[in-house]
């Protein structure tokens, strides 16, 4: 009974890192690192979180609001270079005031 539960939580990882790996959808994707982070089984996907999260970085989301939001927190929380307010990064990831 162990053995079938270890199995089944093996296959439904494996299926969820497929789908986060292979979605082409920035906000799909910002959307599942968002809830695996609320579900507090980030651990279990952190590879394919920062893969995913350094795939959009140069994602330009300037026309969705909800999505520079959610790409903006999802960094930080992971711990990537983000700027916030009137800040702007340049090509060097150097803040420059505007």
């Amino acid at each position: 009974q162990i053995d079938l539960r270890t199995n089944n939580f093996e296959q439904v990882k494996r299926n969820s890192q497929m789908a986060l790996l292979n979605s082409s959808d920035p906000i799909k994707i910002l959307k599942m690192i968002d809830t695996i982070q609320r579900l507090g089984i980030e651990h279990h996907f952190k590879e394919e979180i920062n893969v995913q999260l350094g795939k959009l970085g140069d994602w330009d989301v300037t026309q969705d609001l909800f999505g520079t939001a959610l790409q903006f927190r999802l960094q930080r929380h992971n711990g990537w270079p983000s700027c916030s307010g009137k800040l702007i990064c340049n090509l060097n990831e150097n803040c420059v005031e505007y």
